[in-house]
């Protein structure tokens, strides 16, 4: 089920995402890359995708990383790098190696099915 993560998530919501929750995470996977993780697939999920966000909602990002070895450490990982720009624009960054991003643990499950990928 590895593969998992190359499945096409609802394309109609991609238009539910506001474009600038778009960029922030783009910046965030951009800042990711050029600390050295090599990010597969990255995914927006959560009340940003559903449409009922309010102005504390977050940004619950999902990335997707052979650089991962266990998900505790994708956590940490993920957590220490966010700047200040990334915390208060809200940034929840979650993490999974490709061979863990597997649809029957019930967050991914959530993600593959009305998350938009962005990467």
């Amino acid at each position: 089920m590895a593969n998992s993560i190359y499945r096409n998530s609802q394309s109609a919501q991609k238009g539910q995402i506001k474009e600038f929750i778009r960029k922030q995470v783009k910046d965030y996977l951009n800042h990711l890359r050029d600390l050295g993780l090599s990010v597969q697939s990255a995914y927006i999920f959560g009340s940003q995708v559903g449409g009922k966000t309010h102005k504390w909602s977050d940004i619950d990002v999902c990335i997707i990383s052979k650089d991962f070895s266990r998900h505790n450490d994708a956590l940490t990982y993920l957590w220490r790098a966010l700047r200040k720009q990334d915390v208060k624009a809200g940034i929840e960054p979650i993490g999974f190696h490709p061979d863990d991003f597997v649809e029957d643990i019930p967050v991914v499950n959530e993600i593959l099915h009305r998350g938009v990928r962005i990467i």
